[in-house]
């Protein structure tokens, strides 16, 4: 079976939320116990994935991490560190879920809901599909992709009003 195969949940994750950026590039180049593939959990939703002996951001920046644009996974190694990505949006998705909306995202969506009223989260799970955003700014736009991209829609249907006063 091909490593691109491998279930994203069994892949190894580190955790290097304790750790100065600094401090955590070293420990993912120098631990033995951290192998090509693994994901680095830098705290704070911000994951990585060690490649090679280079640890590569997938979520967020880390002062002396290298970035990949995110079309690049497909491509690197024949798509071998695909797993270790998914698993890095999950756990990034995870930090997002218990810390729950930004304070930005938190006012885009309160913009949001007292423009369009009683049916709002209708509403933004329509611009979440569609990817239409006509109507909002693009600052705005961007906040609630973000939202989404981070809580997801399950987490909007659970979201009481008052959460967001």
């Amino acid at each position: 079976m091909s490593e691109q195969h491998v279930p994203a949940a069994a892949i190894a994750v580190h955790d290097l939320s304790g750790l100065q950026p600094e401090e955590a590039c070293d420990e993912a180049r120098t631990n033995p116990n951290i192998k090509d593939g693994d994901v680095l959990d830098l705290g704070e939703g911000d994951v990585a994935v060690l490649v090679a002996a280079w640890p590569v951001m997938v979520v967020g920046h880390c002062c002396g991490f290298h970035e990949l644009i995110p079309s690049g996974w497909e491509r690197l190694d024949g798509g071998k560190y695909l797993a270790a990505v998914s698993r890095a949006h999950e756990l990034s998705r995870e930090a997002a879920a218990k810390r729950g909306p930004t304070r930005r995202q938190r006012e885009a969506l309160t913009r949001f809901r007292d423009a369009y009223g009683r049916d709002w989260k209708y509403k933004l799970n329509l611009c979440w599909t569609a990817g239409n955003y006509r109507a909002i700014s693009t600052g705005q736009a961007a906040l609630l992709q973000q939202v989404r991209n981070e809580l997801g829609p399950e987490w909007l249907d659970a979201l009481k009003d008052a959460d967001l006063d």
